[in-house]
């Protein structure tokens, strides 16, 4: 990373270049038991969200802080390290205008990239998570960045900039819930910078999504997201990462809820940005699966996701872009 851009990440610069790519190898099983058993629990899920809601942004609680902050520091050390790697100097906040799309359960990033030097940090997300953010979560952050002596906005002001956000009178640090994620009420924010972290493979529209976004961004704005295109559902994800695309529409359709997969593959999301003038678009892998599970499997998929172009190995991927 290019901590003379970050400085206030310097209390993780110890943390290697975020970019490794890995491989997932799970035990081969049964192809029919892995469809049986992924129907039953899509069933179980949709019930749950229809009684529960969605609740949960991550997969562990505020209860530990510190692992919490390390979790959003991470988060922007990796979009930083492979703007780097897909253009040398692209990572810069400095007076850009950002936006985060499904930026979960706490304003962290914003606070962190506000420090940065950035503009304006803008978000959206279909559902208020941080109405349950702890206020000891954002004093423990602003301790941290207090020790930071070249931070490009003082403490004072990230809390004052919190303050107003959570009265609902969004200064730099613009929070908005669209139940129907319209993006176009950020019309006149001039974004130079997307971010999202694995949000988009939940988003019921990409396709608009990336239309309202071309619309809002400046000519030379950068993109990068991380997409988790692997199965989500727990203990399911291990034993079959890519259950979710043995079924046909119409029964995946059935049983899906607000937040379930899209099944967009990286090369779909790919002609969708360049339809939309975006250029350069690179996909950049981080999980991969094993071949040989992959071809044991690969038959047992919907035939819309059997072609070599539907990227199938990819468990995990970064895409980043420029706009025209």
């Amino acid at each position: 990373m290019n901590i003379t851009n970050s400085k206030v990440l310097s209390n993780l610069s110890d943390l290697p270049l975020d970019i490794s790519v890995n491989t997932e190898t799970p035990k081969i099983s049964s192809n029919f038991s892995n469809y049986s058993i992924g129907l039953l629990f899509m069933f179980l899920n949709k019930i749950r969200h229809e009684v529960k809601g969605y609740t949960s942004a991550r997969g562990f609680k505020f209860e530990d802080m510190g692992r919490v902050i390390k979790y959003d520091f991470r988060i922007i050390k990796r979009w930083m390290d492979y703007l780097d790697q897909y253009e040398k100097g692209a990572s810069s906040m400095h007076e850009k205008n950002v936006l985060e799309l499904g930026p979960g359960a706490d304003l962290g990033i914003g606070l962190i990239t506000l420090a940065q030097g950035a503009k304006s940090y803008n978000a959206v997300d279909v559902h208020n998570l941080i109405k349950g953010t702890p206020e000891e979560f954002y004093e423990q952050l602003f301790n941290t960045l207090q020790s930071d002596p070249h931070l490009s906005t003082s403490v004072e002001e990230l809390q004052r900039q919190l303050k107003l956000t959570l009265n609902n009178n969004n200064d730099r640090l613009n929070y908005q819930v669209q139940k129907d994620f319209d993006i176009s009420v950020l019309t006149n924010k001039n974004i130079d910078l997307i971010v999202s972290n694995a949000a988009f493979q939940q988003f019921d529209n990409p396709e608009k999504t990336i239309e309202q976004l071309s619309q809002i961004s400046n000519p030379g704005a950068y993109f990068v997201a991380l997409i988790d295109l692997k199965t989500h559902t727990r203990w399911i994800n291990q034993r079959d990462p890519l259950n979710i695309y043995r079924y046909p529409n119409a029964v995946y359709n059935t049983l899906k809820f607000k937040g379930s997969q899209n099944r967009v593959r990286p090369n779909e999301f790919k002609q969708m940005l360049e339809k939309n003038n975006w250029k350069n678009v690179k996909i950049f892998s981080r999980l991969d699966l094993d071949s040989k599970y992959l071809s044991t499997v690969n038959q047992s998929l919907h035939p819309r996701f059997r072609n070599p172009e539907t990227q199938m190995e990819s468990l995990t991927c970064v895409i980043c872009a420029r706009k025209a």
